[in-house]
Protein backbone atom coordinates (compact mmCIF):
# COMPACT_ATOMS: atom_id res chain seq x y z
CA UNK A 1 0.00 0.00 0.00
CA UNK A 2 2.77 2.44 0.92
CA UNK A 3 4.67 1.57 -2.23
CA UNK A 4 1.56 2.25 -4.34
CA UNK A 5 1.08 5.64 -2.68
CA UNK A 6 4.72 6.60 -3.22
CA UNK A 7 4.62 5.41 -6.82
CA UNK A 8 1.48 7.39 -7.66
CA UNK A 9 2.81 10.46 -5.84
CA UNK A 10 6.06 10.27 -7.77
CA UNK A 11 4.26 9.98 -11.10
CA UNK A 12 2.04 12.96 -10.21
CA UNK A 13 5.07 15.06 -9.27
CA UNK A 14 6.89 14.09 -12.46
CA UNK A 15 3.88 14.93 -14.60
CA UNK A 16 3.48 18.27 -12.80
CA UNK A 17 7.16 19.12 -13.34
CA UNK A 18 7.07 18.31 -17.06
CA UNK A 19 3.79 20.11 -17.76
CA UNK A 20 4.79 23.03 -15.56
CA UNK A 21 8.04 23.49 -17.47
CA UNK A 22 6.27 23.39 -20.84
CA UNK A 23 3.74 25.95 -19.60
CA UNK A 24 6.45 28.20 -18.14
CA UNK A 25 8.59 28.11 -21.31
CA UNK A 26 5.56 29.04 -23.42
CA UNK A 27 4.62 31.94 -21.15
CA UNK A 28 8.22 33.21 -21.10
CA UNK A 29 8.49 33.06 -24.89
CA UNK A 30 5.25 35.00 -25.37
CA UNK A 31 6.28 37.59 -22.78
CA UNK A 32 9.70 37.96 -24.44
CA UNK A 33 8.00 38.92 -27.71
CA UNK A 34 5.86 41.54 -25.97
CA UNK A 35 8.84 42.98 -24.09
CA UNK A 36 11.09 43.06 -27.19
CA UNK A 37 8.37 44.83 -29.18
CA UNK A 38 7.92 47.39 -26.39
CA UNK A 39 11.66 48.05 -26.18
CA UNK A 40 11.93 48.37 -29.96
CA UNK A 41 8.96 50.78 -30.08
CA UNK A 42 10.45 52.90 -27.30
CA UNK A 43 13.79 53.04 -29.15
CA UNK A 44 12.04 54.23 -32.30
CA UNK A 45 10.15 56.93 -30.37
CA UNK A 46 13.29 58.17 -28.61
CA UNK A 47 15.21 58.25 -31.90
CA UNK A 48 12.38 60.18 -33.56
CA UNK A 49 12.16 62.75 -30.72
CA UNK A 50 15.87 63.31 -30.11
CA UNK A 51 17.39 66.75 -30.39
CA UNK A 52 20.81 67.28 -31.94
CA UNK A 53 22.83 67.55 -28.70
CA UNK A 54 21.71 64.44 -26.81
CA UNK A 55 22.45 60.83 -27.61
CA UNK A 56 19.26 58.80 -27.22
CA UNK A 57 19.27 56.17 -24.48
CA UNK A 58 16.67 53.57 -23.63
CA UNK A 59 17.06 51.49 -20.47
CA UNK A 60 15.10 48.27 -19.97
CA UNK A 61 15.17 46.46 -16.64
CA UNK A 62 14.57 42.74 -17.19
CA UNK A 63 14.45 39.64 -15.10
CA UNK A 64 17.20 37.14 -15.76
CA UNK A 65 14.77 34.64 -17.28
CA UNK A 66 14.01 37.09 -20.11
CA UNK A 67 17.53 38.34 -20.98
CA UNK A 68 18.62 35.68 -23.50
CA UNK A 69 15.26 35.49 -25.26
CA UNK A 70 14.93 39.26 -25.61
CA UNK A 71 18.53 39.59 -26.76
CA UNK A 72 17.84 37.01 -29.47
CA UNK A 73 14.66 38.80 -30.53
CA UNK A 74 16.28 42.25 -30.50
CA UNK A 75 19.13 41.12 -32.74
CA UNK A 76 16.81 39.58 -35.34
CA UNK A 77 14.11 41.11 -37.54
CA UNK A 78 11.17 42.91 -36.00
CA UNK A 79 8.93 40.63 -33.93
CA UNK A 80 5.72 42.53 -34.69
CA UNK A 81 5.85 42.04 -38.45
Amino acid sequence: LLQDILSSSLSILLEFAVLGRVFLVTILAERNVVLADSIRLQCEQVKKNQNGNNKPVVVAVLGMAHCNGIKRLMTTASTSE
